[in-house]
């Protein structure tokens, strides 16, 4: 399953079929290394999935 911005990749041999389910969903994880610091750009990565979670 992959978002309708990748057409525009047009890779070979893929086939483009659009979900008919109105209501169809999908979840977006955001994963890092427990170790890793958590840095300015992954701050504001969050804080921006935060405010458009639906």
């Amino acid at each position: 399953m992959l978002p309708a911005s990748f057409r525009r990749a047009r890779l070979a041999d893929l086939v483009w079929l659009p979900l008919t389910e109105e209501d169809a969903i999908s979840e977006l994880w955001l994963v890092w290394s427990a170790g890793r610091e958590i840095n300015a750009q992954m701050e504001n990565m969050m804080a921006l999935l935060r405010r458009n979670r639906h």
